[in-house]
């Protein structure tokens, strides 16, 4: 029997973590998968500002997301979600998404409107442009508390720019991140059925 479910184990989380920004931003996509990860890995998940959750089976998980809180924590923003190859075409990411949008105050932003109209499908009812942010628009779902965008909670970020500078001073930190995105990439094999 599926269900949903936090990822709190941390190798486990770490895996599903290198899995998410690999195949999202793609496994060639230079320092963005492995900045994207720092982030969430050194500052998002110890602080409480993100959350892993994943649709599972028995002891295997057959599709991830992260969810990054908002400030005042009422919400989550929908950052990034992956199902490796192997499991794709099975309903497992549609799965997973419906449930987290029938029970979670959630927003996803998206500058394409294929995604856009794919959201919409999964309860991400009312959109409306993103103040600042050239063709970006915000999808909330039912559960959501409405406001427009200019008064919505900011989510707690990283600027990416601190992470590179902080690999600049500090060639172990990098060599740190590198291996153990690399590694979580690898572990996940063995986590998602």
């Amino acid at each position: 029997m599926k269900k949903l479910i936090e990822v709190t184990d941390n190798h486990e989380r770490d895996a599903c973590v290198a899995l998410m920004c690999a195949e999202v931003y793609g496994h060639k996509a230079g320092l963005k998968p492995l900045l994207h990860y720092t982030e969430v890995m050194k500052s998002l998940l110890p602080n409480f500002a993100a959350r892993v959750v994943a649709l599972a089976e028995d002891d295997k998980l057959l599709s991830t997301a992260l969810l990054v809180v908002e400030e005042q924590g009422k919400a989550v923003s929908l950052e990034l979600m992956a199902t490796p190859g192997h499991l794709r075409g099975k309903g497992y990411a549609r799965e997973l998404l419906e449930r987290l949008t029938k029970t979670t105050a959630m927003r996803v932003e998206t500058s394409d409107p294929y995604l856009e109209g794919f959201f919409t499908t999964f309860g991400f009812s009312r959109w409306m442009d993103k103040v600042g942010a050239k063709n970006t628009r915000i999808g909330v779902n039912k559960r959501y508390p409405f406001k427009d965008s200019e008064s919505m909670d900011d989510l707690v970020t990283v600027d990416e720019n601190v992470i590179i500078r902080n690999f600049k001073r500090d060639a172990g930190s990098f060599e740190y991140y590198t291996q153990r995105f690399v590694d979580g990439v690898e572990r996940s094999k063995e986590y998602f059925a």
